[in-house]
């Protein structure tokens, strides 16, 4: 007598064919639309988790140079001790880095299953699914950076192969290598258009973090003379808060689609992980 597996509780079913987005199709215009798509309509919950994420470094940032253009200049120990700070704030960021991650996945399935997220919900699913993230989050920056320094090109391949290992951390809670694995099947024969779409959404929050960028900049000589060049510094990172959701908007838009092509997950069984 034939035997089945036991179906995990976090393991999604294929929904029945009734239900399955029959002829969906992975397109790198697609994937491009619906990140900004999601981003703008709820452009201001993500803009305060990304706030959240980057003022502390904004913040030490701006009292580190503060104190190298004061009049004084710092004391060899303190420059110690702004090192040690600046190296815990690193740290801070980091860890809320990852919360972001699984908020920013949580917020992005929500949407795409026609409810609307709100931030408690977001930050909430961010501190619970976010020690998964770590572990994944790390392994994908090391591969990357071995990748690259051995040679350009199996460093963007893997980064590409591996593009959906969080969201699939999120989601399924497979475990680090279950991510990965996860990652590599869904991303086969679809590389090439998860690379474009990638690029693009990286060129175009690129230009607009230099625009954000540039205004910061222009707008500081208002300052007195010796704050100018400090809130030139932290008016820099306003590109990151208002735009460092995107690329995590688009990592959860493309983990997304190539569920409904491949395996024919429907949206609303894809959010009921998080119930």
């Amino acid at each position: 007598m034939a035997t089945t597996e036991p179906i995990l509780e976090t393991q999604l079913v294929a929904s029945p064919p009734h239900e399955v987005q029959l002829g969906y199709r992975f397109t790198v215009g697609g994937i491009i639309g619906k990140t900004f798509t999601v981003w703008w309509k709820h452009v201001l919950a993500f803009t305060v988790l990304s706030a959240v994420v980057y003022s502390p470094i904004t913040v030490s940032f701006g009292l580190f140079y503060g104190s190298l253009l004061s009049p004084r200049p710092p004391a060899p120990d303190e420059i110690v001790k702004y090192a040690i700070g600046f190296l815990v704030v690193m740290g801070l960021t980091i860890l809320l880095a990852v919360i972001q991650a699984g908020a920013v996945t949580y917020g992005t399935v929500r949407h795409l299953s026609d409810e609307r997220p709100r931030l408690g919900d977001m930050l909430r699913a961010g501190f619970r699914r976010g020690l998964p993230v770590v572990g994944v989050g790390v392994a994908l920056w090391v591969g990357t950076v071995v990748g690259l320094l051995v040679l350009v090109v199996p460093g963007v391949m893997f980064m590409v192969a591996s593009s959906v290992a969080i969201p699939a951390a999120v989601v399924e809670k497979p475990g680090i290598l279950g991510a990965f694995r996860r990652s590599f099947t869904l991303t086969r024969g679809r590389r090439w258009p998860l690379f474009a779409a990638w690029l693009a959404v990286v060129v175009i929050v690129w230009v607009l973090a230099a625009v954000i960028q540039v205004g910061a900049t222009l707008l500081s000589v208002l300052l007195p003379p010796q704050a100018r060049a400090v809130g030139a510094i932290m008016g820099s990172q306003l590109g990151n808060v208002f735009f460092s959701a995107l690329p995590l908007i688009g990592i959860a838009v493309a983990y997304h689609e190539l569920r409904a092509e491949k395996e024919g997950v429907d949206t609303a069984a894809l959010a009921k992980v998080f119930e």
